[in-house]
């Protein structure tokens, strides 16, 4: 697929084209907002230390955050694909900051994941929430169960475009980062290495 030219907007919200949701046989996925934020701060944790030192201003990340909805039945295992695409124009190769998050233990019901660039990435790069689009994609059993992307700059289908530049590790899941420990009972355990599927009691 040919990179087509990228149209900048000055609409300040995301704008959410192009969701598609469709059922693997069970259970049923649907994703229900992608959005960008843009004022996510560093969180600021008061602890005793022997040195008292000043803390430094708190930096600013970018976030984005995704909603989708599981039925039917517990799932062993959810996998996110994200995708942030950084760069954009008729005379540059895209640049696609690429992660993937699996969760376990998976009730049915309403869910949240989010991944964050790190305001190094955001400085170095000059990166703001009004520069980037978004994709994410929710797999089960290996399969894509539903899908988003927004368009505020890219065509429809960007996230399909041929020849990226692909940065991996650059998004960072909630784990990796100090807003671990907010809202946790609300997260989504992630897994960590190998975990065996625990088999079904039986009565």
């Amino acid at each position: 697929m040919k990179y087509t030219k990228f149209i900048r907007t000055n609409v300040l919200s995301v704008v959410l084209i192009g969701v598609t949701s469709f059922a693997v046989a069970e259970p049923s996925v649907e994703i229900t907002d992608i959005s960008i934020n843009d004022n996510i701060y560093t969180p600021l944790y008061q602890a005793q230390t022997k040195l008292d030192n000043q803390q430094a201003a708190s930096k600013k990340w970018l976030q984005i955050h995704l909603e989708f909805t599981t039925s039917d039945e517990w799932l062993d295992e959810v996998t996110v694909l994200f995708s942030a695409l950084v760069n954009e124009g008729e005379e540059k190769t895209p640049i696609v900051l690429t992660d993937e998050v699996t969760f376990i233990n998976v009730k049915p019901g309403e869910h949240y994941a989010n991944v964050y660039v790190h305001p190094n990435l955001r400085e170095r790069y000059e990166v703001s929430g009004f520069d980037i689009d978004a994709a994410a994609a929710v797999m089960v059993d290996g399969k894509t169960a539903a899908s988003v992307e927004t368009t505020k700059h890219a065509d429809k289908g960007w996230s399909d475009i041929d020849n990226p530049i692909i940065h991996k590790g650059h998004l960072l899941n909630h784990s990796e980062t100090p807003f671990w420990f907010i809202n946790y009972d609300f997260k989504e355990v992630i897994k960590q290495g190998d975990h065996a599927r625990l088999n079904k009691l039986e009565k």
